[in-house]
């Protein structure tokens, strides 16, 4: 199977606008779960998941949609890990948000990467 070093998906699969409440959000997961169970799962296979949303509503939309058969721990604010197989969810912020890079990206990045050096765990196999 080909492994990918990127990819973006989008649970919203129709065009409405710059932005979409929770609520809708959460509709437009249940209504294409399938969907997006396949093309993030059957297709991408990823080991580590970007949720970026930043108010935990794609962490939630990921464990319940698309990995409704695994557990994930909450190890600390950013990542939630699912010992068998191997699959870290990281609850970010979105690429728009208006806050600080530093926040945005170095910070959860600085404790993502804390996690893995502590486990050790072979995320980027």
């Amino acid at each position: 199977m080909l492994k990918y070093p990127l990819a973006i998906v989008n649970v919203k699969k129709i065009f409405s606008g710059a932005s979409v409440g929770n609520l809708t959000l959460r509709e437009y997961a249940g209504r294409d779960a399938a969907f997006i169970r396949w093309q993030v799962r059957g297709i991408l296979s990823p080991n580590i998941v970007v949720c970026g949303s930043g108010s935990g509503s794609l962490l939630n939309i990921a464990e319940e949609s698309i990995y409704p058969d695994l557990t994930f721990s909450p190890i600390n604010s950013w990542c939630h890990y699912c010992e068998t197989p191997e699959l870290l969810l990281i609850d970010s912020w979105h690429p728009s948000s208006r806050i600080p890079d530093s926040q945005k990206i170095d910070g959860m990045m600085r404790v993502v990467a804390g996690f893995i050096a502590q486990t050790h765990a072979d995320i980027f196999r």
